[in-house]
């Protein structure tokens, strides 16, 4: 189920999915760890159980880091794109006076939506797959 969760968060670039995912496969190999230090502490072999807590004690601190690595650019929106990438292609754009409060979103998937805003009333920017735009107001309403 693990892997199956993580080949669809990283198909969907979804830091949720693939999170979920490792920290899932992260319980199931805890708990074989687990079952193997008591298996073979009943056998006599006391020293395995020390040892299986070690290891699991760096696999849970590897995992923990993993998450954190991925998910902490998302949580402080990094930028997906550089603003000056940005407002070169805007002000590029004929009709464009100039693009200034310009910010971009993204994780590690490199993609993102960028919304530079442009002082001139009749072009907008361009827009990104995952935006959907309004249908403008008559000012005569």
């Amino acid at each position: 189920m693990a892997w199956y969760e993580n080949r669809r968060g990283q198909e969907l670039s979804s830091e949720l999915l693939i999170a979920d995912a490792a920290h899932t496969r992260t319980d199931v190999f805890i708990t074989i760890g687990v079952l193997i230090g008591v298996l073979l502490s009943r056998r006599g072999l006391t020293w395995v159980d020390p040892v299986v807590a070690i290891v699991i004690a760096l696999l849970i601190v590897r995992v923990a880091y993993q998450i954190l690595s991925r998910a902490v650019p998302v949580l402080v929106d990094e930028r997906a794109i550089p603003e000056p990438t940005i407002r070169q292609s805007a002000q590029a754009v004929e009709g464009v006076k100039s693009a200034y409060g310009i910010r971009s979103r993204g994780g590690n998937a490199g993609g993102g939506s960028a919304t530079p805003k442009s002082r001139s009333p009749w072009i907008r920017p361009p827009m990104s797959p995952t935006h959907t735009r309004l249908p403008m107001r008559s000012k005569n309403v």
